[in-house]
């Protein structure tokens, strides 16, 4: 069987940088994947790092970095979660 090549993390990210998948990230800012993903496509998202070919993660400091930077425009076009039992 043939050997796999490993890939390695992009310059730039910190050894010790936080990560986290996209589900724990919408999570974390009270949206869909899906909506994640809408972020992703229009470029106001990092880029994400693929440790494999499903294995996505984000580094959560750049994401908050560009959310915050992205401010009320990026969160006003987040669909609100109803809360209704």
């Amino acid at each position: 069987m043939p050997r796999r090549k490993t890939q390695r993390p992009k310059r730039g990210i910190a050894l010790d940088a936080k990560l986290a998948r996209v589900r724990e990230l919408a999570q974390r800012y009270g949206v869909s994947k899906t909506q994640w993903y809408r972020w992703r496509e229009r470029g106001l998202l990092p880029d994400p790092i693929k440790l494999g070919e499903r294995t996505v993660l984000y580094d959560i400091a750049a994401c908050d970095a560009a959310i915050e930077k992205a401010g009320a425009r990026l969160m006003s076009a987040a669909p609100q979660k109803s809360t209704t039992s």
